[in-house]
């Protein structure tokens, strides 16, 4: 067994998806905007496809003329900027896919703000669409588990499945010091815009955060030896910051909320087997305080957001 900071070498190469499955993914996003009268022509969707679809060179240089690049950018090389396309691009076929079934209210403008985003979040001047595109990466978990999502109020996501209702507050928190404040932001919102549970129907509050800025302050990228260390450091990220919300915000246990769902969304190089990817990891911390009825109301989360199958073998 392999001894604490040692990882064996992979000896084989792990399933992902190559260019043009990627692509393919990618026209089902297009044709989920489609649907919902959104048009994705000459939007960063479209340059993202055209950029996947150009014959694949040897090395990384792809390329870049499809893009406009704002002046003194710091995505240059061309293995930073597959890297960059692939963040984006996994996640909007993710959300495409999640979405693309799912019974929904209000989706169309939300798509709307996301297509219209910068080409890379790492050039965000305006952080609006991709908020959004985080508000519906969520919700794409949700919409795989079957629930109702409703766009439509002044709740980020209201997700309903039998008798169950979840009003989801999602916030993408950008330093460490705004942490604190950008959860409390949240449960002030659910506490104002939540109704009261009854007997037969249940109404629980989820914030779910974005803290990939906090545990990358560079908002770029990240590389590791092998998968299983990609995913190691990053789950370490995680737990660290859910340490310190837990010592840090002891008021948030007597708020109406059944748990913080803390994620970290950021692209990896691979070095053995080499491979450029996107990781995406998940921490739920639930409230200590919560009684029996929320208890199994978290449960439930859980299991139907972060236990399910994935539909690709490359996800």
């Amino acid at each position: 067994m392999a001894g604490k900071d040692t990882y064996p070498l992979p000896t084989m190469t792990l399933p992902r998806h190559s260019m043009e499955t990627l692509t393919e993914r990618l026209r089902r996003f297009e044709e989920l905007c489609a649907k919902h009268d959104v048009v994705t022509r000459n939007t960063r969707i479209d340059r993202y496809r055209r950029y996947l679809e150009q014959p694949q060179p040897k090395g990384w240089e792809f390329d870049k003329s499809v893009f406009t690049d704002l002046p003194n950018s710091p995505i240059q090389h061309g293995l930073d900027r597959l890297l960059h396309v692939l963040r984006e691009v996994h996640e909007l076929t993710w959300i495409g896919e999640g979405l693309r079934d799912a019974d929904t209210r209000g989706l169309a403008d939300k798509l709307r703000t996301v297509v219209r985003g910068t080409d890379f979040a790492a050039l965000d001047r305006n952080t609006e669409s991709r908020n959004t595109q985080f508000e519906l990466r969520i919700a794409s978990y949700l919409g795989r588990a079957g629930y109702r999502l409703d766009f439509g109020t002044l709740t980020d996501i209201v997700a309903t499945r039998g008798l169950t209702t979840y009003y989801v507050e999602c916030k993408r928190v950008a330093s460490a010091r705004q942490l604190a404040r950008r959860i409390e932001e949240a449960l002030d919102q659910i506490e104002k815009r939540k109704p009261q549970s009854r007997f037969f129907r249940g109404r629980h509050g989820v914030v779910a955060v974005d803290v990939t800025r906090v545990a990358f302050t560079h908002n770029g990228l990240t590389w590791e030896v092998t998968p299983d260390h990609s995913r190691d450091v990053i789950r370490e990220k995680l737990r660290n910051i859910a340490g310190k919300v837990e010592k840090d915000g002891p008021s948030f246990v007597s708020r109406p909320f059944v748990g913080l769902w803390l994620q970290i969304h950021i692209p990896a190089l691979i070095l053995q087997p080499p491979m450029p990817t996107t990781r995406f990891s998940s921490f739920f911390l639930g409230n200590p305080s919560s009684g029996l009825r929320s208890r199994c109301a978290e449960r439930r989360f859980v299991t139907h957001t972060l236990s399910g199958d994935t539909s690709e073998p490359g996800d």
